[in-house]
């Protein structure tokens, strides 16, 4: 069940971090998953922008999400977990847009859509590929880093989507197509209708620098519009060249050498007078 915050909270110990020059958040790309939110994101750190990463904030910041999408937030969190950044993206962030206008006055918000079948097919792909990649095995078995990325990736489902329990490696699972077609049409319907015209841009991927520049009264770079992830490229991209990803590796590795001196030992005390 999604929770609005309209709460301020200022006086809890992180505000010492909250420092008026961190707090800079201009743009909220409210448009689902798998609408083009990687080009877009290129697209604005192309013009300056900082964009925060999702795997950076998310999961370094596990705990605070798990309050706030539970009802024991405020609105102070989400300027807490987004200090220093420009832009924000992803889930669980575009849920909370109505919140993100309270707690970032002036910012702005950029959607884009797609037909429902072809987001569908979109959604499925991806966490079919991230449930056979890395992260579900060996990864979610040896490192506390990447359990603790699954760990928010079944909050997110459960929170928005009222997913099934899940197992320990794997996230998504088992939740109707008609559910997840709702979600993604509400939600769509809800930033149409709600949000306010003087803040909002839809922005189509084919049109291009021009409305985003407009919008955003930035001059056209000279370049072209960016477009990633096209041949679902992402994933395996994220694994072997993330700065968590290594983390997670560095930590399955210590394991796996945890393990083994653990089992020497234990041979050598077993066997080792024999």
């Amino acid at each position: 069940m999604l929770v609005r915050h309209y709460s301020e909270c200022w006086n809890i110990p992180r505000k010492t971090h909250l420092d008026s020059v961190l707090i800079r958040m201009k743009i909220l790309i409210v448009g689902f998953c798998k609408t083009g939110t990687k080009s877009v994101e290129k697209a604005l750190e192309f013009l300056g922008y900082k964009v925060a990463d999702y795997w950076s904030v998310n999961v370094k910041h596990y705990e605070v999400w798990k309050n706030y999408t539970t009802g024991k937030g405020c609105l102070d969190d989400l300027r807490y977990m987004y200090a220093g950044v420009d832009v924000a993206s992803d889930l669980p962030a575009y849920m909370y847009w109505e919140d993100f206008l309270k707690a970032f006055p002036g910012i702005k918000l950029i959607f884009m859509t797609r037909d429902e079948d072809g987001w569908l097919k979109s959604w499925h792909k991806h966490w079919n590929e991230r449930n056979s990649g890395i992260l579900s095995m060996p990864l979610a078995l040896f490192s506390p880093t990447a359990r603790k990325c699954i760990k928010m990736f079944h909050l997110e489902g459960y929170t928005f989507f009222n997913a099934p329990p899940q197992s320990f490696r794997k996230s998504y699972e088992g939740i109707p197509d008609e559910v997840l077609k709702k979600v993604y049409r509400e939600h769509n319907k809800n930033i149409l209708k709600n949000a306010p015209r003087d803040r909002l841009l839809v922005l189509g991927l084919k049109e291009g620098w021009k409305p985003l520049c407009s919008f955003l009264d930035k001059p056209i770079p000279d370049i072209e519009f960016p477009h990633c992830n096209k041949n679902g490229g992402l994933i395996k991209d994220q694994e072997a060249n993330h700065p968590l990803f290594k983390q997670m590796y560095f930590e399955m590795y210590v394991t796996w050498t945890i393990l083994a001196v653990v089992i020497i030992l234990l041979l050598y005390f077993l066997f080792g007078n024999c």
